[in-house]
């Protein structure tokens, strides 16, 4: 019985952090992408509920995967990468960037690309 209270404990405190990450994800990721869609001479860059929900498969699977410290710190480089994205001249090293938050926090492509394919999305 108190582990079920345990378990019950962790995930009503593990599901706003998820939620927290899914917004912090979302946010820098929207800053990139619209930056990089403008260096190319395109719009967007917003988050539709379809890229929504195979992001939130992505980020709940590497999380399964390589662990919640993994991916918030992936998360945390991103942001970094959005910071400095306005002052982005060159789009495919801006693309390059975004890309490599996850290699650098231990999730090399070859790990998530599949699990993204899965989801039905990209990083």
């Amino acid at each position: 019985m108190r582990k079920l209270a345990l378990i019950a404990a962790l995930l009503l405190v593990a599901a706003p952090a998820s939620a927290d990450l899914m917004q912090r994800y979302e946010a820098a990721d929207e800053v990139v992408m619209t930056r990089f869609n403008a260096l190319i001479g395109q719009k967007g860059g917003t988050w539709s509920e379809a890229d929504r929900r195979g992001r939130t498969c992505l980020m709940a699977e590497l999380q399964k995967r390589h662990g919640a410290r993994a991916v918030s710190g992936a998360i945390r480089d991103l942001e970094r990468v959005a910071a400095k994205a306005g002052a982005a001249r060159d789009a495919s090293g801006l693309a390059v960037e975004k890309t490599m938050v996850l290699a650098r926090n231990g999730i090399p492509v070859a790990k998530w690309a599949p699990v993204a394919q899965a989801c039905r999305t990209s990083f």
